[in-house]
């Protein structure tokens, strides 16, 4: 299953730093509204200054290629290297700081176009925002009609899962049925449809950008705009919805995770193919409409490095973004400094959670007898099953042959854990699954034990002293 992880994070990772490079570095800034961050003006046109923005943007963009080169080359290597230790945990970490390192050359050169433009003695108008009243609340691209029936889809097949799991309905003969897991599973999925229409509505409802004096070319430009996101957000629904929600409750019905696995690399597939339709479209835009903006908004100071928004005197608190695809917050607003700090929570809870699983995949299991009790420790005791309670011990010679579901726990190419269902019972399982063998034990109370050592050896040893026992 690691394997697949890999396939997995590959495909997220790859084409989102292409994408991102589309979106962030500007080749012919010229026919930009934004230069890394820092709004394009008729001031940087002039020959001398034109120069050093080509300097600017030929240095930074190169970094990114550069980064984004050597990320790609990476993940090619994490993909075909197998048999890496700790594969998952260097998967995830690595993702986490490519994306962190391939919007580093962006700051570099939204810090240089700022120092440019106070040299050219460009004062930012902090604070001035215009709007046309004319236009005002009257270009929407998102219909509801929509999104209703993607989210009519996801609801049916929560519904049909539930009820499987309640076995009102029965659906093909899987170990799965019972668990909750395929409700959990396309529940989950479902509420990040939910999560898109909303985001989608509020995109479509942010305030009208206003870049000519003329209110038709103002209301053509949003149109336009909102309807190649409009697009996007119900492409990424239907995604979601079909090739996700449905595929993902067809593997835990079937037991197949292959299943589950082409329909996740199929959403990816589709989902950044969305976006960079999106990224080429918006680029069209900019382009067609370039020569008609003729009013700048200098907010240029209100961004923090070209992509956090602070600004005291703004009401607003979603705004949309200058670097990358959707929406920011203001960081001034008080709802958006309770949203920013629980972003560096999360941030931080996710990098916790990814050294935690990197500790497990390190940490090999232990299997062993102790004071009267059989002992499955990793980081910590996990089970204690005192002998005395044990009815019975049965020796599994290939685990592969058993129907196993992972219910709770940790499921990894070298490590199972938790609770699982086997050929339909609820069980604790301690497994080195690499290992293949097993030891099956029932308690006087009824509970159903699946452990094993971190060798065969370990595992036979402690087999050997139970029978002895019993």
């Amino acid at each position: 299953m690691d394997a697949f992880f890999g396939i997995i994070m590959f495909i997220c990772l790859v084409p989102t730093i292409w994408i991102t490079y589309a979106l962030l570095y500007p080749r012919k800034w010229k026919e930009k509204k934004l230069i890394f961050g820092v709004t394009n003006r008729k001031e940087f046109e002039g020959p001398d200054v034109s120069d050093k923005i080509d300097a600017i943007t030929d240095k930074n963009n190169k970094a990114a290629f550069r980064l984004n080169m050597v990320f790609t080359v990476i993940s090619v290597l994490l993909l075909i290297l197998g048999t890496l230790p700790m594969r998952t945990f260097i998967w995830v970490m690595f993702v986490f700081i490519a994306i962190f390192a391939i919007s580093v050359p962006y700051v570099y050169g939204n810090k240089e176009m700022k120092a440019l433009k106070k040299s050219l003695g460009i004062i930012a108008e902090k604070g001035i925002s215009y709007t046309d009243l004319k236009t005002v609340g009257t270009v929407r691209a998102l219909k509801p009609a929509s999104v209703i029936l993607p989210n009519i889809v996801g609801a049916l097949t929560v519904i049909i899962a539930l009820l499987s799991d309640l076995k009102v309905i029965k659906i093909a003969d899987s170990p799965a049925s019972g668990t909750f897991l395929a409700t959990a599973v396309c529940g989950s999925i479902f509420l990040v449809g939910i999560m898109i229409t909303v985001i989608g509505f509020v995109m479509d409802r942010i305030k009208s950008e206003v870049i000519s004096t003329d209110s038709d070319i103002n209301a053509n430009y949003n149109r336009a705009k909102k309807k190649n996101m409009a697009k996007m957000f119900v492409l990424m629904m239907w995604a979601n919805t079909i090739f996700v929600c449905a595929l993902s409750l067809l593997e835990i019905l079937s037991g197949s995770g292959i299943v589950m696995i082409a329909g996740i690399g199929l959403y990816m597939i589709l989902v950044m193919g969305a976006l960079a339709v999106f990224v080429h479209t918006d680029q069209r835009i900019e382009k067609i409409y370039h020569k008609d903006m003729t009013v700048i908004q200098d907010d240029d100071d209100l961004w923090i490095a070209g992509m956090f928004y602070y600004n005291p005197s703004d009401k607003r608190l979603n705004i949309e973004k200058r670097a990358g695809v959707g929406s920011t917050i203001n960081m001034a607003h008080p709802a958006g400094k309770i949203i920013g700090f629980l972003g560096v929570l999360s941030i931080i809870f996710s990098l916790l959670v990814v050294i935690w699983t990197g500790m497990l995949e390190a940490t090999p299991i232990n299997l062993r007898i102790s004071d009267g009790s059989v002992i499955c420790h990793q980081l910590r005791d996990e089970y204690m099953i005192p002998v005395a309670e044990i009815e019975s011990a049965e020796y599994i010679d290939d685990i592969h042959t058993l129907s196993m579901v992972r219910t709770n726990g940790v499921g990894m190419d070298t490590l199972l854990k938790g609770n699982f269902s086997v050929n339909g019972e609820s069980c604790k399982v301690f497994l080195a699954p690499d290992k293949r063998v097993a030891i099956k034990i029932v308690t006087t109370s009824g509970r159903i034990y699946y452990i094993s050592g971190a060798t065969a050896a370990e595992t036979d040893s402690v087999y050997d002293q139970l029978s002895a026992s019993l």
